[in-house]
């Protein structure tokens, strides 16, 4: 595996933050804060060949870990970055809640 460091791991932090928060306010779940770390990096698809990985580390301040999951999951679905990529980059999440 072959890491990399460049602007898909920025935007796709910036745009997964601000799709959880807005996710938690419609939910009534407001987090004090939502940080998230990217980390992209090339690996192999089963086909054969390389491809993209995506690990993401979300943390979530002034929720419980049930309700971070539940704000990261609607966030991730909402996000147009997590969307645009849904079946062409292997994507993990990692939520750690900050009650």
């Amino acid at each position: 595996e072959i890491s990399t460091r460049d602007w898909s791991s920025d935007v796709c932090s910036s745009d997964l933050g601000g799709a959880c928060e807005y996710m938690g306010v419609q939910m009534k779940l407001k987090p004090r804060a939502v940080g998230v770390v990217a980390a992209v990096s090339i690996g192999t698809v089963p086909t054969g060949g390389l491809g993209l990985k995506v690990e993401l580390d979300v943390t979530v301040d002034g929720l419980s870990q049930a309700d971070a999951e539940k704000i990261v999951a609607a966030g991730h679905a909402f996000c147009p970055y997590s969307r645009a990529i849904q079946g062409n980059v292997e994507v993990g999440l990692k939520v750690t809640a900050r009650p």
